[in-house]
């Protein structure tokens, strides 16, 4: 690490010496190693820089940690003494160091009875220490349970490769452990975990998942055919599930692989709510996507299936919000309601079969029931009468539809008054005016209006036929 300064103004005498200071571990703790930086050596004084090890930097009485920036101050010295210590840099070189453990080996798609196929992630900033990887360094064990280790590649020469195929003596079914490590500038890091890769083969990639919507819970039913084992029993299957986006596939809980009883059975069930959810977030007639690869241990997981068929299981979801009841006219009176509503089906039902329709009201109570969710019925219905209602008095209804994944919205309020056309009236009276005797006079008495004002009335007179005409 190079430390350089700028020639201060000097006041008239020339610069004898400099003093730097570096910074510790102790913010704000400078302290000066001439073994490192020896300003008042001549040749250092007169180029103004030094160069110092990072290692140094990290030992004592530094022991400045990764990444940590590197601040000094300078003083200088002429026939009239020290100057004033400069203010700390604020930017420039960060400690650097080896670099860090790596992950373990992956075992390679080309693993077979013949041959070993390893690969590794490459390292970046800040796992490779803030210096380029230089060397990977990859050792087996042939096969003696870590042992003892066999070089493969990169202590002699460097090697960048991130991937190994190994094929010189490797016996059928034999578990050979693998290590990796890298070197930079500054040294080798230390060696990742033993991964243990067997000789053999992985099942064989299985035919695309089939999906569809379970009966009895509204979930999405996948369903998959057991592939070639390729020597092994099969001990597990990964399912995984595309998020609505198409770009991140992942395994849930509740179809888990793993388990004894979904290897037999070659099949799970996914609630809607959870494929709803993050991280998949679908919505309502998104295709479900889903894929199945195969695990025999200790083998691992085979290829990855195609995506089931676009023809597969779609979202469902709860019924729409269904338009307002309505008042069936033909049999309502004044103390009898019948409502009645448009069955839901297809996309206004969630693509699902309604159950029931639930109808509410406010029993003429808006104080009580402010949302009118007095429960009139839920039933697979399309129609409801309620007896007992007080004509003139203001109800208000609304009505909602019910699936197997529950309630839809409400509809929005319809407001019945009830009513009825007026009561028959009695028979009425016909007199000889009292003021004109050419005139009759009819009377009659005030039907029941049932609960609407009379408007009109219509009068009838008999002819000598015996019809009535107005």
């Amino acid at each position: 690490m190079k430390i350089s300064w700028a020639e201060p103004f000097a006041n008239y005498r020339p610069v004898l010496a400099y003093q730097i200071l570096i910074e510790t571990s102790t913010a704000n703790s400078f302290v000066e190693d001439t073994r490192l930086c020896d300003g008042g050596e001549y040749a250092q004084a007169a180029v103004r820089y030094c160069l110092v090890d990072m290692h140094d930097l990290r030992a004592a009485p530094f022991n400045l940690a990764y990444d940590t920036l590197v601040r000094a101050r300078v003083l200088a010295r002429n026939e009239r003494g020290w100057s004033a210590q400069s203010d700390p840099n604020t930017a420039g070189a960060r400690i650097q160091v080896e670099p860090l453990a790596m992950n373990a080996p992956v075992r390679g798609s080309l693993t077979g009875p013949d041959q070993l196929d390893v690969y590794w992630s490459p390292l970046t900033t800040p796992e490779d220490g803030g210096s380029a990887v230089l060397s990977y360094h990859l050792q087996f064990d042939n096969g003696t349970n870590a042992n003892s280790w066999v070089d493969v590649v990169g202590l002699a020469p460097d090697s960048a490769a991130t991937t190994v195929i190994v094929s010189s003596d490797v016996v059928s079914g034999t578990a050979y452990g693998f290590r990796v490590r890298a070197r930079n500038i500054f040294g080798w890091g230390p060696y990742s975990s033993v991964t243990y890769v067997s000789a053999a083969r992985e099942p064989g990639v299985p035919l695309a998942p089939v999906t569809s919507i379970d009966a009895a819970t509204g979930g999405v039913a996948i369903a998959w055919t057991a592939p070639d084992a390729r020597g092994a029993t099969i001990t597990a299957y990964r399912v995984e599930i595309a998020n609505k986006a198409g770009d991140t596939w992942q395994s849930d809980a509740l179809c888990d692989g793993t388990s004894a009883a979904t290897i037999a059975a070659l099949s799970c069930v996914v609630p809607m709510a959870t494929l709803t959810a993050s991280p998949y977030n679908y919505v309502f007639d998104d295709l479900v996507q889903v894929r199945v690869q195969a695990s025999n241990a200790p083998f691992g997981y085979g290829a990855l299936s195609p995506a089931s068929a676009s023809t597969g299981a779609r979202i469902r979801g709860v019924p729409s919000e269904m338009s307002p009841p309505t008042e069936d006219p033909t049999t309502c009176t004044d103390v009898t309601i019948t409502m009645q509503w448009v069955a839901l089906s297809g996309v206004a039902a969630g693509n699902s079969d309604v159950i029931a329709y639930s109808l509410s009201w406010d029993n003429a109570d808006p104080t009580a029931h402010p949302l009118a969710d007095v429960e009139l019925a839920d039933a697979a219905v399309t129609s409801f009468t309620v007896n007992g209602v007080t004509g003139g008095a203001t109800y208000r209804f609304r009505v909602r539809a019910r699936n197997i994944y529950g309630y839809g919205a409400y509809s929005v309020y319809t407001v019945v008054v009830p009513d009825d056309a007026p009561g028959k009236t009695d028979i009425p009276t016909v007199a000889l005016s009292t003021t004109d005797p050419t005139f009759v006079q009819i009377t009659w008495p005030l039907p029941n209006d049932h609960s609407s004002v009379i408007t009109s009335y219509q009068i009838l007179f008999m002819q000598a036929n015996g019809d009535y005409v107005t």
